[in-house]
């Protein structure tokens, strides 16, 4: 086990590692040396890089790639700053990844994490440009080349409105090197990307109507400048299935082969609670969430959005919570109360209307709480520090983040497993007492976050374990002997998620010693995690 809780050191955001090895420096003085154009092979120009599944055989035979230079008289990468009006999505199904972009321009300290200065396609130009991502602990940096992928002289990916500004599609895919391919990026969750773009602290809200803490904790993450995102409700996809010749398939190779059936109907989104009902073996019915179909209040179903504020106006007397949203397409709006053309804002201060009232067919639009908490079923929040979590100040919490690893000797899985549960990687970690007058205040203190790395460098190939952690309470430091865990009931034991890249629970605990234990549901599963402790 590794611990890690160094500042400045490989890595970390001002010393990030060279990803596959390539020193963003070392090739750009060579190719402005050599008076040449970098081309990138860790990252080829060719279909490799773009990824089966996307285009059909005849369009991935006519894709080009071509430089910037050659698409436009005067490329700049970035004009007039980032913003999150610049993006505009292409024949890829990332929402996600745009919904989380939008997020990050609105912090621009982040986007200059993101995007080191010094790039051009004037100065020093040699076609090699990078960028740093967030990656299961370590801040990378990504060289590439600025070829992109274009059909009939047109950007296939993500692009920018403004036809001489490459930001967004240089950053698109410096993030598909790093998950293996344009293919890699299809369909996702906006908490992934919102963590690799920050290295912050995320926490996913599940929606529920009328919930007193929703709207307090969406503001408070506001406040301390989150990043944040949301997904609107999925609908639902039903198809019935014929299969003649089950006598040389099981069950189980039937309902894996419906399972890719139904991601290539949905646009190869992620398919949640797949039902599958076999009749005599024979018939099928299948159904799955679906994506991207308008709903008449101009919502999308199953598809990502930005949050880009929040804000209280009064009404007839009467306080109105309303949350700001934009759908990354530029597009396709909310048409209900509070939208662009409602009513209601005839009836607010005039001042206030003024401020906030944008009405433009940008993408971008108001709702009140009520309406985002029945249309939309998660927000995602990813802040640099838990301080939007309680309120409280950055400096008060302290962060200790360990690398390990479950194996045949060291994967006791969950505590099911009573005989073997104790040979898991083990934690410790000590809560201070408060002064009392600070005693009643204090609730939350400790955010524990289990991350799997992945198993492959293509993100749609890797194949997450269902992991969790237990939290038990401690007396002493002693050494604890493989009776401990069968006589004693953790304090937390979150949920399994399986499928899932991260687990987390934010929680309160008293003054004391701790025992966190990470592990997988089953025994002797070999896979890497990152454990990471922030503490107050």
């Amino acid at each position: 086990v590794t611990e890690q809780n160094e500042v400045d050191g490989a890595g970390s955001c001002s010393n990030p590692e060279s990803f596959l090895g390539q020193n963003y420096k070392e090739l750009h003085k060579d190719f402005l040396t050599h008076k040449a154009r970098f081309l990138d092979d860790k990252f080829p120009p060719n279909k490799s890089s773009i990824g089966e599944g996307l285009l059909s055989d005849e369009d991935m035979e006519r894709v080009e790639w071509i430089r910037p230079t050659k698409m436009v008289d005067d490329p700049h990468l970035v004009v007039g700053g980032e913003s999150r009006f610049d993006l505009a999505q292409g024949e890829l199904g990332n929402c996600w990844f745009l919904a989380a972009i939008g997020a990050i321009t609105l912090q621009q300290d982040v986007m200059d994490q993101i995007i080191p200065e010094g790039q051009s396609f004037r100065r020093n130009y040699a076609g090699i440009f990078h960028f740093r991502f967030w990656r299961f602990g370590k801040w990378v940096d990504v060289v590439v080349d600025d070829k992109l992928p274009t059909l009939d002289g047109q950007l296939i990916f993500v692009h920018c409105k403004t036809c001489n500004e490459f930001w967004p599609a240089l950053v698109e895919k410096a993030y598909a090197k790093v998950c293996g391919s344009y293919a890699d990026l299809n369909g996702g969750w906006i908490s992934e990307a919102l963590c690799d773009f920050t290295g912050g602290v995320y926490l996913t809200l599940r929606l529920v109507k009328d919930h007193p803490e929703h709207w307090s904790l969406i503001q408070r993450a506001a406040k301390h400048r989150s990043s944040m995102g949301c997904g609107s409700k999925p609908g639902v996809y039903t198809h019935t299935h014929t299969h003649t010749h089950t006598h040389t398939h099981t069950q189980t190779n039937i309902k894996y082969t419906l399972y890719y059936h139904l991601k290539s109907h949905l646009n190869f989104q992620p398919i949640r609670n797949p039902l599958f009902t076999l009749t005599r073996g024979l018939h099928v019915f299948f159904q799955a969430t679906a994506a991207n179909t308008e709903l008449p209040n101009g919502i999308v179903e199953g598809h990502a959005y930005t949050i880009t504020g929040v804000t209280k106006v009064m009404c007839e007397g009467k306080q109105v919570k309303l949350v700001r949203l934009l759908n990354p397409w530029g597009r396709k709006e909310w048409k209900g109360d509070w939208s662009d053309r409602s009513a209601l804002w005839g009836l607010v201060d005039s001042e206030d209307r003024l401020k906030l009232l944008q009405n433009k067919d940008n993408g971008e639009f108001w709702m009140s709480m009520n309406d985002f908490s029945k249309s939309f079923a998660t927000v995602d929040i990813c802040c640099k520090t838990p301080a939007f979590l309680d309120g409280s100040s950055d400096s008060s919490w302290t962060t200790v983040r360990y690398e390990g690893r479950w194996d045949e000797k060291t994967g006791g899985g969950s505590m099911e497993y009573k005989q073997s549960f104790w040979m898991n990687p083990q934690f410790r970690v000590k809560i201070p007492a408060v002064e009392e007058k600070n005693a009643e205040a204090q609730q939350l203190n400790l955010h524990v976050s289990l991350m799997q790395k992945p198993n492959n460098r293509h993100r749609q190939l890797v194949e997450n374990h269902p992991i969790g952690f237990s939290v038990f309470a401690l007396k002493d430091q002693k050494v604890l002997p493989a009776s401990f865990f069968t006589s004693s009931t953790p304090v937390v034991k979150p949920k399994l998620e399986s499928n899932s890249r991260e687990v987390m629970k934010m929680l309160s605990l008293s003054p004391g010693l701790y025992l966190v234990v990470p592990y997988t549901h089953t025994p002797k599963v070999t896979a890497s995690f990152i454990l990471t402790l922030h503490s107050k």
